[in-house]
Formats: structure tokens, C-alpha cells, sequence
């Protein structure tokens, strides 16, 4: 009755935007646009790097306050991946095996942020946070039969979770393993869109397909978003040989047969 009476209308729900048509353009040139490009945060502005790693070092006790259950290890509604659904299959405090993993990544990068910083004592305290973390995983998480962690989502790959698997390697020097895997996902990718002439939001990990979110219906089409990851960072590292190091301001260049 009010809506009638103000001669509003009610919103309809369930409406797309339209598929915008791509008009291609050149790309930019570094020469051209750099000075448009800010500075390293590092160089010119230390009260920036203040603010950032209070924000970083706040989210994570934010994290670990919310998050922990009764064993030491994290849950969250979607397991940090949208199609991994959670809470109602888990027992006993249940935990995700990839927030965990990730909060372990987290810790991790917060260590070597604080000692880039001089902060001892945070860098301590988060080396030994990843480290006890890292340890409850293997201890409740690895299935020794089958030599494998568990509570992971069959559905679908993303790419972000590849790219964890992948850092991960080659932060244990399994270079190797690390670039077969990314040359793999990209031939995917490539496969997939000469089949269905788009990028999906992500992939079964065990077929030659798009990702399902559950029985027959596929995941998002026309999703490049994390699936980009792929084809562009992928590529440019890993079939081109190409890594930059933004804290050295380097290029390296691997060329690799």
C-alpha cells in the first residue's frame, strides 16, 4: 500500500545486464603510461606501510578469534571458495582443510612482511603461528592410507587454489611439479574454450570440462575474474619464463626447453 501511495515500484529481481560487446583496442605501453602508475608503497610513503600492516595484522586476529574451532583449526560457511560448501557435513568442530592451509599462507606472508619491517617480535610470533598451525594440519588432516589432505571439494578447481598448490611447490623446490601443473591448467583452459567459447569460472579437476556447482548445473560461464589467473599469470611465468620481484625491482627471465 505504500509503495502505491509514493508511486514507487517494487525492484525486480533476477534481472541480468546484457552481454556488452567487446570492442578491441590496443593495449597500453609501459613507456607511455608509467608515469601514470603509482609508487611502490615502500619508497615514498612509510606511513602507508603503517596502515597496512595494521590492517593485515588486525584482520588475521580477526580471523583467529571468529574462525578457530575447539581443535585449532578454522572453519567458514563456504570454505573460502563459494562451491565448497561446509558446515553441514562436518563433525566434531569441523574444519576445512584450504582456510586452514590458507591462514598457515597468511601467517606465513605477515612473517616476512614484519621482517622486511625490523619487527622482530611480530615476525617471531607469526613464524611460530604458521608453524603450529602447519603442524595441526598434518596431524589431523593427513590420511595416511591414502597419502593425501581431506575435506576438499571434487566440484571444481579454482584457480586461486591451483595457484596455492603451485606457490607452495615451488616454495619447497619442486620447481618442476609447480610448472607441469600450470602448463596443465592453462592447455585446459585453452581446451575448454576452443569447445565452449568462454572462460568458466572454474574447472573439474578430474575431466576435461567446466566445473559443476552441484549435479548437472555448471558453474558461471563468461567468467574470466580468478580464472584469468591462467592464461595471463600462468603464462607470463610459467610458458614464457617471465617472474618479477617487486621487492628487488627485478625481471627474471627463465628460459626453460
Amino acid at each position: 500500500m505504500l509503495l502505491s501511495v509514493i508511486g514507487c515500484q517494487q525492484p525486480q529481481q533476477g534481472v541480468y545486464f546484457p552481454k556488452k560487446e567487446y570492442i578491441p583496442r590496443p593495449l597500453p605501453e609501459y613507456e607511455t603510461t608509467k608515469d601514470l602508475l603509482p609508487s611502490p608503497i615502500f619508497d615514498e610513503n612509510p606511513l602507508w606501510v603503517k596502515t597496512y600492516w595494521k590492517a593485515l595484522d588486525k584482520y588475521f586476529h580477526a580471523l583467529k578469534k571468529y574462525l578457530t574451532q575447539g581443535n585449532g583449526l578454522y572453519i567458514t560457511d563456504w570454505a573460502s571458495m563459494d562451491n565448497s560448501e561446509r558446515n553441514p557435513y562436518l563433525y566434531g568442530g569441523g574444519t576445512g582443510i584450504d582456510i586452514s592451509s590458507e591462514m598457515v599462507l597468511f601467517a606465513n606472508n605477515l612473517t616476512d612482511i614484519f621482517h622486511e619491517l625490523g619487527m622482530k617480535n611480530k615476525e617471531e610470533s607469526y613464524r611460530a603461528e604458521a608453524a603450529r598451525l602447519a603442524a595441526k594440519i598434518n596431524d589431523l588432516m593427513w590420511d595416511k592410507e591414502r597419502k593425501f589432505y581431506f575435506d576438499l571439494t571434487l566440484q571444481g578447481k579454482k584457480a586461486p587454489v591451483n595457484t596455492m598448490i603451485i606457490r607452495g611447490l615451488e616454495n619447497y623446490g619442486y620447481d618442476s611439479l609447480a610448472r607441469v601443473i600450470a602448463l596443465n591448467h592453462i592447455a585446459l583452459v585453452a581446451d575448454i574454450y576452443q569447445k565452449t567459447g568462454t572462460i568458466w569460472e572454474n574447472y573439474a579437476p578430474d575431466s576435461l570440462s567446466c566445473g559443476y556447482v552441484s549435479g548437472s548445473n555448471k558453474v558461471k560461464a563468461d567468467f574470466v575474474g580468478w580464472s584469468g589467473i591462467g592464461p595471463i599469470m600462468y603464462f607470463m611465468e610459467y610458458a614464457i619464463g617471465l617472474k618479477a620481484d617487486g621487492v628487488k625491482k627485478q625481471l627474471e627471465w627463465s628460459v626453460i626447453p
